[in-house]
């Protein structure tokens, strides 16, 4: 069961890493960006916990995305200056 259950893991992460990949684009040194997310997303959820991981993901996935968004780099963009 054990076997199984990690073969489904690596099957899911295997297929997650397929389609981000054709999102984001892949090149050396990828991982390292998305690295220091999964650790706060692990360490905010808490360990072991299925429930705590999807609430830590959706916060520090809003809390990227508004503090971007907020950011004075942000404000001088092309883009952002056409929605005000």
């Amino acid at each position: 069961m054990s076997l199984l259950v990690f073969a489904l893991g690596a099957a899911l992460a295997a297929l997650g890493g397929v389609i981000g990949g054709g999102f984001l684009g892949v090149y050396p040194g990828a991982d390292f960006e998305v690295l220091p997310y999964a650790f706060v997303v692990v360490i905010v959820g808490g360990l072991g916990s299925l429930p705590g991981a999807m609430v830590g993901s959706l916060l520090v996935g809003l809390l990227d995305n508004f503090g971007r968004r907020s950011s004075p780099s942000s404000r001088t963009s092309r883009c952002s200056r056409r929605w005000r």
